[in-house]
């Protein structure tokens, strides 16, 4: 069944998403774009923490992308500089899909690889060779490397017998505010010159689908596919007999939608809507339980998120801010700031208490979601104003000003709201202390 040319002008499909989505919450697999449903440029989307967090507690899932550039681990890592921390298992590529394809078609074969260091990678691991010279496939991925004596020597394999595979059919992606050639375009270059077809392994073909739900031990009937497009997520959805859902995060409209003669089963402005359902998408005391010894980015900011001092500021700025913090644990009447000693340290208490002291006397009690150490780590040469004394086992996350000032460099939107919120507690701070030294 191919229904990527099935155009209905006149008779569009309904578009309202249904009410309840119990049915989806029950599926056992997701399968998940990532740009346009996870984040957009360098944003994570709203609510993407929390679906992410019920994902790994609760359901069988992978991400799956056509960029061929990247392995798992390196998209791991983008993903966790964003704030999500996914695993490379939970990652699944049209390298990863090609190779695994080829090594099916002709175990051991070779390949002329024209494609970045992932794409070589991925079949090296499946047993392929490289090959320039009388090679059993000529394999194209995207790569900011297409040289004309490449696509020379590419269309003069092809016609002395090597047979074409493209790792996907996208014909551009987004670069540095532009649109720049991606595989599909320059495949159709060697196409043309050759006369000879293709065969793209990327969304929207089922087989990259059907290798993706047997790398998870999953079956179409009990999986779910979320995308922002319709040519490609929601298409290889429903050839692969999956239900889909598209979130209109990304490029989708609903008055787009219209131009297609098919329809996903789920219309939602985002994951957010998912995460609303499974009713994720609050705090909830059990959200920052530790069971593991240490604290997910989802933890820290669903911490932060119960604090004045960050309580209003985005979750796509609070994972960045995560990022940066580190959790640490005292025991009773440990010193964790000395009066008139440099600082260069916001703290957060997550468990127990603080006492703040100063000149020995006690003068204030801070507690789970308050935060100390905020006055100095945006001055070099601050000092404390105050001693900090804990008040029995006490947990505490940590930002250090270095790692503090990288984050602003990087973020200039977490500069703002946090020079927003530096300067109310600056105020209220120096309205408190005055009051707890008249009354000393």
């Amino acid at each position: 069944m191919n229904l990527q040319n099935s155009v209905s002008k006149s008779s569009p499909p309904e578009t309202s998403a249904p009410q309840n989505l119990d049915q989806l919450l029950a599926k056992k697999a997701f399968i998940c774009d990532m740009d346009g449903v996870i984040y957009r440029g360098s944003q994570i989307l709203p609510g993407v923490l929390q679906f992410v967090e019920w994902l790994k507690a609760n359901k069988n899932f992978l991400f799956l992308t056509n960029d061929s550039t990247k392995t798992p681990r390196e998209i791991s890592e983008k993903l966790y500089r964003l704030g999500i921390e996914v695993a490379p298992k939970h990652i699944f590529t049209s390298s990863m899909a090609t190779a695994r394809y080829l090594a099916k078609q002709k175990p051991r074969g070779s390949a002329y690889v024209i494609g970045e260091p992932a794409l070589i990678g991925e079949l090296y691991e499946v047993g392929y060779s490289m090959n320039d010279v009388n090679p059993d496939y000529v394999v194209m991925g995207r790569t900011p490397n297409y040289r004309y004596q490449v696509i020379e020597h590419a269309c003069k394999l092809i016609s002395k017998g090597a047979h074409f595979i493209v790792t996907n059919p996208d014909p551009f992606y987004p670069l540095e505010g532009h649109m720049a050639p991606s595989s599909g375009a320059m495949a159709s270059v060697v196409e043309i010159t050759t006369s000879q077809k293709a065969y793209y392994i990327g969304k929207p073909n089922p087989l990259m689908m059907r290798l993706a739900l047997d790398m998870i031990g999953a079956e179409s009937k009990d999986a779910v596919m979320i995308g922002d497009r319709m040519d490609t997520d929601i298409l290889v959805g429903i050839e692969s007999q999956l239900d889909t859902v598209l979130v209109l995060s990304g490029v989708m409209t609903r008055e787009a939608m219209r131009g297609y003669g098919f329809k996903p089963n789920y219309v939602l402005d985002g994951v957010i809507d998912i995460a609303r359902a499974a009713h994720v998408d609050t705090f909830s005391e059990g959200t920052i339980s530790d069971t593991t010894g240490s604290f997910s980015t989802y933890r820290k900011v669903m911490i932060m998120k119960t604090t004045e001092y960050f309580g209003n500021m985005p979750d796509e700025l609070l994972s960045k801010v995560a990022t940066g913090i580190h959790e640490e644990r005292f025991e009773t009447d440990e010193t964790i700031l000395v009066e008139g000693q440099p600082n260069d340290k916001l703290y957060i208490v997550f468990e127990g208490a603080v006492r703040i002291m100063h000149k020995g006397q006690q003068i204030a009690m801070l507690e789970k979601g308050q935060v100390f150490g905020d006055m100095s780590i945006m001055n070099p040469e601050a000092t404390a104003s105050a001693s900090v004394v804990t008040n029995g086992t006490t947990g505490l996350l940590r930002l250090n000003r270095n790692d503090f000032f990288k984050l602003l460099k990087e973020n200039p939107d977490i500069a703002q709201n946090m020079l927003r919120m530096l300067s109310r507690r600056l105020s209220e701070t120096t309205i408190k202390l005055s009051n707890a030294l008249r009354s000393a």
